[in-house]
């Protein structure tokens, strides 16, 4: 990790001291106050204002007291002077300045150096030269170049030191210190963390390493004047802050070096390639490296140029070349016309690359994405096409030494990067064209290529569309220039496109479109190509196919001076429609990729639309609507329809953007656009959420009125895009008074202000207002029912939220009835598979499961499951959920045996429909290594928790709450296995973010406490435990109440502390406090109940009160088979106790009776997979 070149040893303080320094530039060392002792001067001295001169630096000899010798310098030559010129006022970190005219100096290149902060438990180097004691093999007076690897925590923020702690000892044979390594730079992932600095300066007569201590580089690595000397003696841009941390950029170059991924990585949809199109040799070279003639990493290129011109067919060829020639590992095509569409080409790069990071959100996944551009030692290119608003994409633009950024736009300001190279692309010149013609035509005379090449204005896209029509026909040039003449004179053109690319465009396309009719179904091609002319450049060919786009086409008319065809009487199917696309592509008009997405440029679109009259542009308008309604992908909130999802979005934004007659909204608005919006919302993209439903209220209220119910649900929809954003308060201030309109205009019981109300009580929840959200919800079941009646879906709807808000509450008992009563109503009026009624009895079973009633819940699931497997399919995301509710069902109604099969399929589904690392596979993944452990099969249970605590702190760092409940469960897990002492460091870590993270008194804080007793008490730490025990049960009693779970398992753990350290009195009162409180709010069958039960009978045997001790005994042993089956841990563990205490008073005959029944042996698994495990005793 070091470079050794760079490590330097540091003799100062009249040799009584000896450390370590690192170059930081040619003459420049860096090393620690500290070691210099006497040596450090009184007075800094500032840098010259330019470079260091040979003169300069001769005249700082006189002061420069302190010895160098760099690595690899023979003992036999003197070591070199240098000088104290700077040290931080605050921080322990000083400059030397070399002032040894014959010290070698480094290439400035060499030199870099970039800096950051921890940011998480990181793996460190420090190159150094550890001190030997006297009679150690070596020359004398030779210090062996060495490192030490040593891992630094992070700790408080903005700390002023930060402990070292050694991997290993140093490797310079035995007897080595890391005494000389004090001033050492340490360093992570190339990146400078800190400089070491440990405990008081490093005496030679000194015995024994202190302790390792660093100087974390925050500190000092930001002060002017350290920044000005460096830049004084190797340059700008040598000292440099890293944008990420060393953990970070660990966890991207893993993310570089998984072998699941498949390199080359390509995402977008490139223009299919044009075998007419024109190399341009003179512009393709400024987009390659000028040395290896390859990807050009590290720059940012402009293509600027107006429609037709050909930026986006470079773009494409210089993307195809480089990736054919294997010197990208990334690729990303962007429709860069709106920030939507790079934050979708962003998200599903990210989703491929940063797998671990997937949230479903597809702005979230396009910060990574450009984080691990950042990063990233892969080479990439990312093509921007089409740029129109350069200021919103600031913060979106690619960076990254290892990759390429190209844009496209007609706008010279498209790029906002400094240093960009801006290349303009103009229409080619008559050689050119005419040179093109030449060679696609082989045998066209090359005064006829002029003349053509002039006729069409050297325009590329006019020239590709001309040899293509030819091609397809064999007509002969002079033949389709004199087509080319004609068709101009008929549509009143001028004679030449030299001065107007757009007429010379309507020109060729006009004669490639009757090229294209003269296929099956004939005169077909002119309306399809009407049709995708107010659709997006890019668009699904499943459009089409759509009954609403095949009908439409019939309707429309003609421009009067195309060609006429006799539009097609019967009805057209998906497949004679996709076949008219098919021809034309042939023509040139179109191309269509693998994927089966369409592309037709946008200066064709544009001379098409000119074309109609206003019938026919405002039913392509609406019929273009329908099919994108009609065709919208059910999975567009899911990673795997990210892509499809922002076409169609961009089908309906460029729709609604040419509705210049506002048909879209007649009689009311067009359903296409609230599905556009809400997929904004699903897809993660907030801001661009919120500011299309802006535009939509806006447009609802000034079309249809203030009082429409259009508008009412715009506004309505703004609310909950505020919420997801995370903008509650906006949210509730939108929703308040929509709901005063609403019901001042529609009434309280019309679907959109029950809606609303719905949505303001959700917020106010999320707000903590239960109360004031569960009386909204209760009114809004009075209204429906009162107006609608009890089996209309709104009353049901209404119904449902009032109870998942109670069983949200804890209040499971007012939740049960009323879904009871939703599911009935639910079955009667859609029916048993509706999707409604099934995510009713899913909330039902749900509410049975909370109450511990898993003989009616899990019925209910199994049902739900099985609805859902049949309608939606086996990877629908709500078909995954359910089968993961039902193994939990399973697991805690301890039928470990039923969830184990569910939850391994859980997985296998999960991993193979969203991906290994989607929040649902985790959670399943983390279900699956519970019931694992639940059966004591710790090898399956361990790497699994392992694996989901390594992923959620590569995801979101150690101090993430998904990376603190993982680590949580894994040291329960240890401690389950027996394995204590992998158990409590794991528990005091978690134990210690949590309460820097979260605060004391955080509920998951105190369990952390809870958890760290009971393994210390298990660990033979009875007084360790006893004491944190104490502490938390009364932080529990304080904030969470006397009755919660949690402080009763805390009061039960404390008991049970007290009897280890022999106080059975206090003991036993605390046991008998616990019983009674669990039996009146769990429920004598409650697990916990039983167990408090089993462990006070247990505790009175000790205090040797067995008479009531076998009573209880005996009721714990009934209980459990009646609730838990004969075979289950707790009762094979109750049993055994039971014999036990028979035993104990002679009541043999029933001990043996007991044992008998108990026949296998400690090792075989009982039914439910569970070893028995022998009782206390």
């Amino acid at each position: 990790m070091t470079t050794p070149a760079r490590v330097v040893q540091v003799d100062a303080d009249a040799g009584r001291a000896a450390g370590t320094g690192y170059l930081v530039g040619p003459r420049l060392v860096l090393t620690t106050r500290q070691l210099l002792g006497k040596d450090a001067p009184a007075a800094r001295v500032r840098p010259p204002q330019g470079p260091l001169t040979p003169e300069w630096v001769a005249r700082q000899a006189a002061r420069a007291p302190v010895r160098l010798r760099p690595a690899g310098r023979p003992p036999e030559q003197p070591a070199s002077a240098a000088a104290v010129v700077w040290w931080h006022p605050q921080a322990d970190v000083a400059l030397l300045l070399v002032t040894d005219p014959d010290w070698p100096l480094l290439d400035p290149e060499d030199l870099r150096t970039t800096w950051s902060e921890v940011d998480g438990t990181t793996d460190c180097a420090a190159g150094g030269f550890p001190r030997r004691p006297s009679g150690t093999p070596g020359e004398p007076g030779v210090r062996l170049a060495d490192e030490v690897h040593a891992v630094v925590r992070p700790g408080r923020a903005r700390a002023q030191t930060m402990t070292v702690e050694p991997a290993v000892p140093p490797t310079s044979g035995s007897g080595g210190t890391w005494g000389g390594f004090t001033g050492a730079a340490l360093l992570a992932e190339d990146l400078l963390v800190g400089v070491l600095a440990s405990g008081p300066a490093q005496r030679t007569d000194a015995d024994g390493p202190p302790p390792l201590q660093a100087v974390p580089a925050h500190r000092f690595a930001a002060n002017r004047d350290l920044i000005d000397w460096v830049t004084a003696d190797a340059g700008p841009g040598t000292w440099t802050r890293s944008p990420a941390g060393p953990t970070e950029l660990r966890r991207r170059r893993e993310q570089d070096e998984r072998g699941d991924i498949d390199w080359p990585v390509v995402v977008g949809h490139l223009p299919a390639a044009d075998p007419d199109h024109h190399p341009r040799p003179s512009l393709a070279v400024l987009l390659d490296d000028p040395a290896s003639g390859r990807l050009h990493a590290g720059t940012t290129t402009l293509l600027r140029g107006d429609p037709g011109s050909g930026t986006s067919a470079l773009a494409a060829a210089h993307a195809r070349a480089v990736l054919d020639a294997g010197s990208v590992d990334v690729l990303v095509w962007a429709d860069a016309r709106t920030r939507a569409g790079v934050l979708s080409a962003f998200a599903a790069a990210g989703n491929i690359v940063c797998p671990s990071a997937r949230t479903g959100a597809d702005e979230q996944a396009a910060k990574h994405f450009l984080a691990w551009l950042r990063s990233t030692h892969r080479s990439w290119l990312v093509v921007l096409d089409d740029v129109a608003e350069p200021v919103g994409m600031r913060d979106l633009w690619p960076h990254g030494a290892s990759g390429q950024v190209v844009t496209t736009s007609r706008h010279a300001e498209a790029v906002p990067a400094a240093g960009a190279e801006i290349v303009e692309v103009d229409v080619l010149t008559d050689e050119d064209a005419a040179a093109l013609l030449v060679t696609a035509l082989p045998g066209v005379p090359q005064d006829v290529a002029d003349d053509l090449a002039r006729d069409l204005g050297g325009l590329p896209l006019a020239l590709a569309q001309a040899v293509a029509g030819m091609r397809g026909r064999g007509t002969s040039a002079e033949d389709y220039r004199e087509q080319l003449r004609v068709r101009r004179g008929e549509l009143g053109l001028a004679s030449s496109g030299a001065t107007d690319g757009a007429s010379t465009v309507l020109a060729t396309t006009t004669l490639a479109v009757d090229r294209a009719d003269e296929h099956e179904p004939h005169g077909l091609a002119q309306l399809v190509l009407i049709l995708v002319s107010v659709l997006a450049p890019t668009f699904p060919v499943a459009l089409l196919r759509t009954t609403s786009a095949s009908r439409a086409v019939a309707t429309l008319t003609r421009p009067r001076t195309w060609r006429r065809w006799i539009t097609p009487a019967h009805a057209l199917t998906g497949d004679q429609m996709a076949q008219a696309l098919d021809h034309l592509c042939d023509v040139g008009l179109a191309s269509v990729d693998d994927d089966g997405v369409a592309h037709v440029h946008e200066l064709v679109q544009q001379v098409v639309r000119e074309q109609l009259d206003r019938t026919t542009f405002d039913t392509a308008v609406c019929a273009a609507a329908d099919a994108l309604l009609e065709a919208w992908p059910y999975d567009d909130g899911l990673p795997s329809g990210a892509a499809a999802a922002h076409l169609f979005r961009d089908g309906v934004a460029t729709v609604a953007a040419l509705d210049v007659h506002h048909v879209l909204w007649r009689p009311d608005g067009h359903a296409a656009l609230w599905t556009a919006g809400a997929s904004l919302v699903r897809a993660g993209l907030h801001e661009e959420a919120v500011a299309r439903w802006e535009g939509l209220v806006e447009e609802a209220a000034h079309r249809l009125g203030d009082d429409h119910v259009d508008t009412v649900t715009s506004r309505n929809n703004l609310a909950l895009a505020h919420r997801e954003s995370g903008r509650l308060d906006r949210a509730v201030g939108v929703l308040e008074a929509t709901l005063e309109d609403a019901e001042r205009t529609l009434g309280p019981a019309h679907h959109a202000t029950l809606t609303c109300r719905n949505n303001l009580a959700m917020a106010y929840r999320d707000g903590g207002q239960h109360e004031h959200a569960l009386a909204m919800l209760l009114r809004n079941v009075t209204d429906a029912q009162r107006t609608l009646g009890a089996g209309h879906p709104d009353t049901l709807l209404s119904r449902t939220n009032l109870a998942l808000a109670h069983r949200d509450a804890g209040r499971v008992d007012l939740a049960l009835p009323l879904l009871q009563r939703s599911l009935a109503d639910a079955e009667r009026s859609l029916g048993v598979h509706h999707p409604d009624t099934v995510a009713t009895r899913t909330a039902l079973a749900l509410a049975h499961r909370a109450a511990r009633r898993f003989d009616r819940a899990l019925p209910l699931l199994e049902h739900a499951l099985a609805d859902r497997e049949r309608v939606l399919g086996p990877d629908h995301p709500d078909t995954l959920t359910s089968r993961l509710e039902l193994g939990q069902a399973y697991r805690d109604a301890r039928r470990v045996t039923e969830a184990l099969p569910v939850l391994e399929q859980a997985v296998a589904d999960a991993e193979r429909a969203l991906g290994p690392d989607h929040p649902t596979t985790r959670a399943c993944r983390r279900d699956l290594a519970l019931a694992y452990k639940d059966v004591r099969r710790f090898d399956e249970a361990l790497p699994l928790l392992e694996r989901l605590l390594s992923d959620a702190e590569r995801a979101g760092g150690p101090q993430h709450l998904d990376a603190l409940e993982s680590r949580s469960v894994l040291a329960r897990a240890y401690h389950d296995a027996g394995r204590v002492d992998r158990a409590v460091p794991l528990l005091e870590r978690t134990l210690a973010d949590r309460e820097q993270v979260l605060g004391s008194d955080d509920p998951d804080t105190l369990a952390s406490r809870h958890d760290l007793a009971t393994a210390l008490r298990d660990a033979g730490r009875p007084r360790d435990a006893l004491r944190l025990m104490q502490r938390t049960f009364g932080d529990r009693q304080r904030v969470l109440g006397e009755e919660s779970q949690e402080t009763l398992a805390s009061r039960h753990g404390l008991a049970l502390t007290l009897r280890d350290t022999g106080r059975l009195d206090t003991a036993v009162v605390l046991l008998e406090g616990t019983l009674t409180d669990r039996d009146l709010v769990l429920g004598p069958g409650h697990p916990d109940t039983m167990t408090s039960r089993h462990d006070l009978a247990m505790t009175y045997r000790l205090a040797g009160r067995a008479d009531e001790a076998l009573p209880m005994l005996e009721r714990t042993l009934a209980e459990r088979q009646r609730m838990l089956g004969p075979w289950h841990v707790d009762t094979a563990t109750s049993r055994r106790a039971l014999a036990v205490a028979y035993r104990e008073v002679d009541r043999v005959d029933e001990a043996l009776a007991l044992e008998e029944v108990d026949a296998p042996a400690d090792d075989e698994e009982v039914d439910d997979g569970t070893p028995i495990v022998a009782p206390f005793v």
